[in-house]
């Protein structure tokens, strides 16, 4: 088990990566991969990394005996969908509604440890024609990642295990349903605060239906269109449809605001500051 108080950096292609001067890995091709650490035996390291013999980072793991973990928790999942979407031929792992479970383990003390690649799961759903699990790779999911993937197929309610050397370990409920998706929220993604002036460069840039966030009563991603306004367009104006802004040149500092209308009535506002 190792239980590392820091995330393990992410590194770019193309750099030899080191720990304490053993080799670990050469990455290449590739970007944002990542160094894996594994532990051999129960005890406490200081690692040191160093990218191309420069030192970038340098924190301690704590490895773990097996014997160590008290517990094991598996992650709440909210409501599955598990209707038919628009060109569906079948409901299952492969349709956006799936969700990912994460399994984590936990010691006395409640610190969340990763769980080692020798220990093999096996999950199951009491009611396999409610909730599906992807079987395929669960065991290399949970060990490597300590993911699984779930999938409504009808509506009703069933119980997730978790089973290690056949005792069950940890247990989650799933309720589906087949209500059909529906626009539950609508915002601007990392909307301008109102004390932080744009300025006119800087605003014309921005196509803000880009930074519409819009979510279904799932929780996932939901299409929308509706219409942009702008309240000053003295200042700039926007495309209705494609949410462009044109910015003009202003006189002194103002605040505008930015408001998009969906088709089916709900809105998103943002309130900008512009200077020049």
């Amino acid at each position: 088990m190792v239980n590392d108080d820091e995330t393990t950096p992410t590194l770019n292609a193309d750099k030899k990566v080191t720990v304490d001067g053993a080799l670990v890995a050469t990455l290449n091709g590739t970007t944002d991969n990542e160094v894996v650490i594994t532990g051999f035996a129960a005890g406490t390291q200081k690692l040191q990394i160093k990218v191309n013999a420069d030192a970038v980072d340098a924190y301690t793991v704590n490895v773990l005996a097996a014997d160590k973990v008290a517990s094991y928790a598996v992650s709440p999942v909210t409501t599955l969908y598990a209707g038919k979407l628009a060109g569906d031929v079948v409901q299952d792992k492969t349709i956006a509604y799936a969700q990912k479970l994460t399994v984590t383990g936990k010691t006395a003390d409640g610190s969340t440890v990763a769980i080692p690649a020798n220990q093999q799961f096996v999950v199951t759903s009491d009611k396999p024609g409610v909730v599906g699990v992807d079987t395929a790779n669960v065991d290399n999911d949970i060990a490597k990642d300590r993911v699984l993937t779930v999938y409504g197929l009808s509506a009703g309610t069933a119980k997730i295990s978790i089973k290690l050397n056949a005792k069950e370990v940890a247990s989650t409920s799933i309720t589906t349903t087949v209500e059909a998706p529906k626009l539950a929220s609508l915002s601007f993604n990392a909307a301008p605060d109102s004390a932080t002036a744009w300025t006119v460069a800087e605003l014309s840039t921005k196509n803000f239906k880009n930074e519409l966030v819009a979510k279904d009563q799932y929780g996932f991603v939901y299409p929308v269109s509706g219409t942009f306004s702008i309240s000053d367009t003295s200042v700039a104006t926007v495309n209705a449809t494609t949410g462009v802004v044109t910015t003009k040149d202003v006189a002194a500092d103002t605040t505008i605001t930015l408001d998009f209308v969906a088709n089916t009535g709900e809105t998103a506002t943002a309130s900008i500051k512009v200077t020049n």
